[in-house]
């Protein structure tokens, strides 16, 4: 029985290069005349339409978020656990002096929030 071909687009490695190359320099919501110029430009490298341009486009800032809060959640247990200097534990405390008393409770999210703003540069990639 002959396979009919498969429905799903693959990028090719040019297309996948010349995307990733848009995202790093700043691409990240391309409007309809984007999509239209980046889908003609990735049509030279092979199969491709603009639905895919815009749902790559969208596929990828979703994993970007969720591996920036896969990260903070893995830094945030570290500092909480104890394997941090101990001016870190201020912030994994849950009494007055960390989470200012209101009708919320602290989460994660939030003692995320105030590592962050106190050191911004704690979750920065180090350059080997």
């Amino acid at each position: 029985m002959p396979q009919s071909p498969s429905s799903r687009w693959c990028p090719t490695p040019e297309q996948l290069m010349i995307l990733e190359e848009m995202y790093r320099s700043g691409v990240r919501t391309p409007s309809a005349q984007q999509i239209q110029q980046i889908t003609a430009h990735l049509s030279n490298y092979g199969r491709i339409e603009g639905k895919n341009v815009f749902y790559w486009f969208q596929n990828h800032k979703a994993r970007e978020r969720q591996k920036l809060r896969r990260r903070l959640s893995r830094h945030y247990q570290l500092l909480c656990s104890g394997h941090s200097l101990p001016h870190h534990q201020l912030y994994c405390m849950q009494d007055a002096t960390a989470f200012p008393q209101s009708r919320h409770h602290a989460t994660p999210t939030h003692s995320l929030h105030l590592v962050l703003h106190s050191h911004p540069t704690l979750f920065l990639p180090s350059h080997q």
